[in-house]
C-alpha cells in the first residue's frame, strides 16, 4: 500500500517541498535557470534593469537555479492560493473537522491539539515555520507532518487527521481528556505510510 497522496504526487516532490511555500513566486534571472528546465518556465521579462527575469515556484529553486540564492521574492500576486488548495485536496480527502495533533512541539516538549474547520486552518501557524510531507493513510483520513521552528529547529511531528462527524462530537467539547485525544491520534498514527 501506499499513501494516498502519492496518487497525485512523486515521492521526490512531496519529500522537498516545503509546504509554507506552495504556490509562493520568486523571480530569478532568466540566465539563472538550468538549460534542461528553459523549457518548462514561462518566457523572461525585462525588469527595470533591463535583466530578463523569471518568476519560477519558490519549492523550485534548487532543482530549476544554478544558483539557487539568486532570487527575488515577488510582491502582491505573485501567489496562487489555487495551488495551495488543490495540494491540500491531493494530501488528504476534505473533511467538515481536522483534529491537528503536534508532539513534543514546543522547547520544553510538550505536545499541543486543535480542532480546525479546514485544511487552511491545520497548516497555519502564528510563527515562522517549515513544513514537509512525511506521510499519509492510504485512505486519505490522515497525514504526518515535520515541522521545523525557532522553538524545535530538527523539527517535530504532527498529525493532521480527517474527522468524521461522530469523531468531531466525540472530540469537541469542553472538558474532553487531553489523553483521549492523543489515545486517537495515537490509534490513527498507526495507518501512516511513510515515503
Amino acid at each position: 500500500m501506499k499513501p494516498y497522496a502519492l496518487k497525485y504526487f512523486d515521492t521526490d516532490y512531496l519529500k522537498d517541498a516545503d509546504i509554507t511555500k506552495i504556490g509562493m513566486y520568486v523571480w530569478t534571472p532568466y540566465s539563472n535557470i538550468k538549460d534542461e528546465f528553459k523549457d518548462e518556465v514561462d518566457e523572461p521579462w525585462e525588469d527595470e534593469d533591463g535583466e530578463e527575469c523569471i518568476p519560477i515556484f519558490e519549492n523550485n529553486l534548487f532543482r530549476f537555479c544554478i544558483d539557487p540564492m539568486n532570487y527575488e521574492y515577488c510582491m502582491g500576486s505573485y501567489f496562487e492560493e489555487e495551488l495551495l488548495d488543490e495540494f491540500f485536496n491531493n494530501i488528504i480527502k476534505p473533511f467538515n473537522h481536522y483534529l491537528v495533533c503536534a508532539y513534543h512541539c514546543d522547547w520544553r516538549g510538550r505536545n499541543g491539539y486543535k480542532i480546525c474547520d479546514s485544511l487552511a486552518e491545520a497548516f497555519c501557524r502564528d510563527y515562522d515555520v517549515t513544513q514537509y510531507y512525511v506521510g499519509g493513510s492510504s485512505g486519505g483520513k490522515s497525514i504526518c507532518i515535520c515541522e521545523h521552528s525557532h522553538d524545535v529547529p530538527m523539527g517535530h511531528s504532527t498529525m493532521i487527521i480527517g474527522l468524521t462527524d461522530k469523531e468531531y462530537e466525540r472530540l469537541n467539547y469542553w472538558d474532553v481528556d487531553f489523553e483521549t485525544v492523543f489515545e486517537f491520534a495515537d490509534e490513527i498514527s498507526k495507518k501512516i505510510i511513510e515515503i
